[in-house]
């Protein structure tokens, strides 16, 4: 976990380590409006630079509409991870040739590598998987015993005259009640990226399948169609999105003899939502398109759903909410026949009142995360 934390941290700030320990040529400025260059021709100044390789995946840099990479690798069946990608620039009127750096030298990759696999490929993965949902294991049980050992103390109690342990013991329990729904989130949804090979597997064996059923003892086409004209295809068989890459023919994301075009929507929450259009590579017809299964399309928006429920069951739980007498089970249920005077209370009354106070306030808590996460 600590390795986790060491290497996740540079990784939110790549984009500023990259600026500032490496130079880019940067794109050339156009006025707005400026039609993008040909693909066709883009494609064919990338493979000039790189004699002898084959493209795999055109990419749309999402972070400079004006730049697109190419990734190319030796052989279309070659492990794409280690294909070397060339930026273009996407406005010029020959598509220029902006720079192939290679990464796989740089900081950022290094700690990207330790991050994700620690170099170990989908062993590594699945060891960090295991790793994710003990972590997760261990917040909810955290949960489980803050609420009971909470039950004398006030909310964030900080008990500043007894000994460092005590005061170690009170900063680890506030902290770990205030982070509770950050550390569950972080830990679910990097538990659910270490399946993304597995999900990869399950998508070509399912919908990809399925999708080109007929020409799967098709060989691959000999000339491939216009890469221009396809995505255009792609693009009107798909109103309101935008490509994000395609995927040539031979490679995970598509069949032998088919262009597979990504597209993206507009929105915050559709950009991140991916749906695929299959191109014949040989005639430029559109083969089919569909939404991708939700556990391919977006693990983020998958563990959002799960932690959602995950908070409504919380909240259900005795020790985690603070039930009205009236929803309490019969045997529950306290009976009083002689109830008190007004203006005294049984005793352990006062202690009860704050109790179910401090629970309310938790319920306040998951009920607001629970709207923001659905």
């Amino acid at each position: 976990m600590l390795l986790l934390c060491i290497t996740g941290l540079p990784r939110i700030f790549h984009e500023q380590i990259d600026d500032l320990l490496h130079s880019q040529v940067k794109p050339a400025d156009v006025p707005p409006g400026t039609p993008p260059a040909n693909l066709d021709r883009l494609l064919g100044n990338a493979l000039a630079q790189v004699p002898g390789k084959v493209p795999h995946f055109l990419i749309w840099d999402r972070d400079d509409p004006s730049a697109m990479f190419v990734s190319v690798g030796p052989t279309i069946d070659a492990d794409p991870t280690n294909n070397l990608l060339i930026r273009m620039d996407t406005h010029t009127g020959g598509a220029a040739y902006l720079d192939a750096p290679d990464v796989t030298g740089r900081f950022t990759y290094i700690m990207l590598k330790l991050h994700t696999d620690m170099f170990a490929g989908l062993p590594g993965k699945l060891f960090l998987g295991l790793m994710g949902v003990l972590f997760c294991v261990a917040i909810i049980s955290g949960i489980v015993v803050y609420a009971p050992s909470m039950r004398k103390l006030r909310f964030g109690a900080y008990r500043a005259r007894r000994t460092r342990v005590v005061r170690w013991l009170d900063v680890h329990n506030l902290a770990g009640i205030l982070l509770v729904a950050w550390t569950v989130v972080v830990g679910f949804t990097g538990v659910i990226n270490t399946w993304a090979d597995l999900v990869l597997k399950m998508w070509q064996f399912g919908q990809l399948a399925e999708m080109t059923a007929q020409y799967k003892d098709r060989p691959v086409p000999s000339k491939l169609t216009s890469l221009n004209a396809a995505v255009e295809v792609a693009t009107h068989a798909v109103p309101g999105m935008t490509s994000s890459f395609v995927a040539f023919p031979g490679t995970l994301f598509s069949s032998k003899s088919h262009y597979a075009v990504f597209l993206h929507g507009d929105t915050p929450l559709t950009s991140r939502l991916l749906k695929p259009a299959l191109i014949d590579a040989e005639t430029g017809k559109l083969t089919d398109t569909r939404d991708m299964p939700l556990v391919c399309d977006d693990p983020v928006r998958l563990a959002a759903a799960a932690f959602r429920r995950l908070w409504r069951h919380a909240a259900q739980d005795r020790l985690g909410a603070a039930r009205h007498p009236d929803h309490l089970h019969p045997r529950d249920r306290r009976v009083s026949v002689d109830a008190p005077p007004q203006g005294r209370c049984e005793p352990g009354t006062r202690d009860r009142q704050r109790r179910l106070h401090r629970q309310s306030r938790i319920i306040v808590v998951t009920s607001a995360w629970s709207r923001i996460v659905h």
